[in-house]
Protein backbone atom coordinates (compact mmCIF):
# COMPACT_ATOMS: atom_id res chain seq x y z
CA UNK A 1 0.00 0.00 0.00
CA UNK A 2 1.48 3.33 -0.97
CA UNK A 3 1.78 6.15 1.49
CA UNK A 4 -0.60 8.22 -0.65
CA UNK A 5 -3.45 5.68 -0.49
CA UNK A 6 -3.06 5.02 3.23
CA UNK A 7 -3.12 8.71 4.14
CA UNK A 8 -6.66 9.91 4.93
CA UNK A 9 -8.08 12.55 2.62
CA UNK A 10 -10.02 14.15 5.47
CA UNK A 11 -9.79 13.95 9.23
CA UNK A 12 -12.33 11.42 10.47
CA UNK A 13 -13.98 13.65 13.13
CA UNK A 14 -14.59 16.15 10.35
CA UNK A 15 -16.57 13.53 8.40
CA UNK A 16 -19.07 13.25 11.25
CA UNK A 17 -19.13 17.00 11.82
CA UNK A 18 -19.89 17.53 8.12
CA UNK A 19 -22.68 14.95 8.29
CA UNK A 20 -24.27 16.68 11.30
CA UNK A 21 -24.05 20.01 9.47
CA UNK A 22 -25.68 18.46 6.42
CA UNK A 23 -28.45 16.98 8.57
CA UNK A 24 -29.04 20.35 10.27
CA UNK A 25 -29.34 22.00 6.85
CA UNK A 26 -31.73 19.36 5.47
CA UNK A 27 -35.41 20.04 4.91
CA UNK A 28 -37.50 17.40 6.70
CA UNK A 29 -40.38 18.07 4.31
CA UNK A 30 -38.31 17.49 1.16
CA UNK A 31 -38.41 13.67 1.30
CA UNK A 32 -40.88 12.64 4.02
CA UNK A 33 -42.38 9.17 4.40
CA UNK A 34 -44.91 8.52 1.64
CA UNK A 35 -46.39 5.12 2.48
CA UNK A 36 -49.83 5.09 4.10
CA UNK A 37 -50.43 3.35 7.39
CA UNK A 38 -51.61 -0.20 6.73
CA UNK A 39 -54.95 -1.18 8.35
CA UNK A 40 -53.31 -3.98 10.35
CA UNK A 41 -50.47 -1.76 11.62
CA UNK A 42 -50.17 -0.72 15.23
CA UNK A 43 -49.47 3.00 15.42
CA UNK A 44 -46.85 3.54 18.12
CA UNK A 45 -46.28 7.30 18.02
CA UNK A 46 -45.65 10.25 15.77
CA UNK A 47 -42.03 11.23 15.28
CA UNK A 48 -41.98 14.87 16.37
CA UNK A 49 -38.23 15.45 16.63
CA UNK A 50 -37.16 17.68 13.73
CA UNK A 51 -33.57 16.38 13.71
CA UNK A 52 -34.76 12.78 13.34
CA UNK A 53 -37.09 13.88 10.54
CA UNK A 54 -34.17 15.60 8.81
CA UNK A 55 -32.08 12.42 9.05
CA UNK A 56 -34.89 10.42 7.43
CA UNK A 57 -35.43 12.99 4.68
CA UNK A 58 -31.71 13.19 3.93
CA UNK A 59 -31.37 9.41 3.72
CA UNK A 60 -34.27 9.35 1.24
CA UNK A 61 -32.50 12.04 -0.80
CA UNK A 62 -29.29 10.00 -0.91
CA UNK A 63 -31.21 6.82 -1.74
CA UNK A 64 -32.77 8.61 -4.75
CA UNK A 65 -29.42 10.08 -5.83
CA UNK A 66 -27.77 6.65 -5.59
CA UNK A 67 -30.45 5.18 -7.85
CA UNK A 68 -30.04 8.00 -10.39
CA UNK A 69 -26.26 7.67 -10.29
CA UNK A 70 -26.48 3.90 -10.86
CA UNK A 71 -28.53 4.53 -14.00
CA UNK A 72 -26.02 7.15 -15.20
CA UNK A 73 -23.11 4.79 -14.56
CA UNK A 74 -24.86 1.99 -16.43
CA UNK A 75 -24.91 4.10 -19.59
CA UNK A 76 -21.47 5.66 -19.21
CA UNK A 77 -18.04 4.15 -19.69
CA UNK A 78 -16.87 5.23 -16.23
CA UNK A 79 -17.36 3.59 -12.88
CA UNK A 80 -16.46 6.20 -10.30
CA UNK A 81 -18.21 4.46 -7.36
CA UNK A 82 -20.55 7.43 -6.93
CA UNK A 83 -23.69 5.34 -6.64
CA UNK A 84 -22.05 3.01 -4.09
CA UNK A 85 -20.83 5.97 -2.01
CA UNK A 86 -24.28 7.56 -2.09
CA UNK A 87 -25.97 4.26 -1.17
CA UNK A 88 -23.53 3.79 1.71
CA UNK A 89 -24.33 7.28 2.96
CA UNK A 90 -28.07 6.53 2.71
CA UNK A 91 -27.59 3.26 4.61
CA UNK A 92 -25.57 5.05 7.29
CA UNK A 93 -28.26 7.70 7.69
CA UNK A 94 -30.92 4.98 7.84
CA UNK A 95 -29.01 3.31 10.69
CA UNK A 96 -28.69 6.65 12.46
CA UNK A 97 -32.42 7.25 11.98
CA UNK A 98 -33.43 3.95 13.59
CA UNK A 99 -30.86 4.32 16.36
CA UNK A 100 -32.25 7.78 17.16
CA UNK A 101 -35.85 6.47 17.06
CA UNK A 102 -34.81 3.76 19.51
CA UNK A 103 -33.06 6.20 21.86
CA UNK A 104 -35.76 8.87 21.67
CA UNK A 105 -38.96 6.83 21.63
CA UNK A 106 -37.67 3.65 23.33
CA UNK A 107 -38.83 1.59 20.37
CA UNK A 108 -36.50 -1.21 19.32
CA UNK A 109 -36.78 -1.39 15.54
CA UNK A 110 -37.11 -4.88 14.14
CA UNK A 111 -38.74 -6.62 11.21
CA UNK A 112 -42.15 -5.00 10.83
CA UNK A 113 -41.16 -1.56 12.13
CA UNK A 114 -41.73 1.33 9.81
CA UNK A 115 -42.31 5.01 9.38
CA UNK A 116 -45.37 6.13 7.45
CA UNK A 117 -47.02 9.24 6.03
CA UNK A 118 -47.48 11.85 8.74
CA UNK A 119 -44.31 10.62 10.48
CA UNK A 120 -46.23 7.79 12.16
CA UNK A 121 -44.03 5.09 13.66
CA UNK A 122 -45.71 1.72 13.14
CA UNK A 123 -45.30 -1.93 13.94
CA UNK A 124 -46.78 -4.53 11.61
CA UNK A 125 -47.95 -7.83 13.07
CA UNK A 126 -45.83 -10.85 12.15
CA UNK A 127 -46.93 -12.57 8.98
CA UNK A 128 -47.82 -16.21 8.81
CA UNK A 129 -45.74 -18.44 6.58
CA UNK A 130 -48.65 -18.63 4.11
CA UNK A 131 -48.98 -14.84 3.98
CA UNK A 132 -45.23 -14.52 3.37
CA UNK A 133 -45.45 -16.93 0.45
CA UNK A 134 -48.46 -15.08 -0.99
CA UNK A 135 -46.56 -11.78 -0.82
CA UNK A 136 -43.46 -13.36 -2.29
CA UNK A 137 -45.25 -14.97 -5.23
CA UNK A 138 -48.03 -12.42 -5.69
CA UNK A 139 -50.80 -14.80 -4.67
Amino acid sequence: MSEETSKPKIQTPLILANMVTEINNADPDAFPPTDSVEPQAVMLCTVQDSFIRKVYSLQNFYRREAAHSAIDQHYSLQDDNTSRRLALKADTLNSIFWWMVHETYLHHPDHGSGIRKGWVLIKLPPQSFQDSLKNLFGG
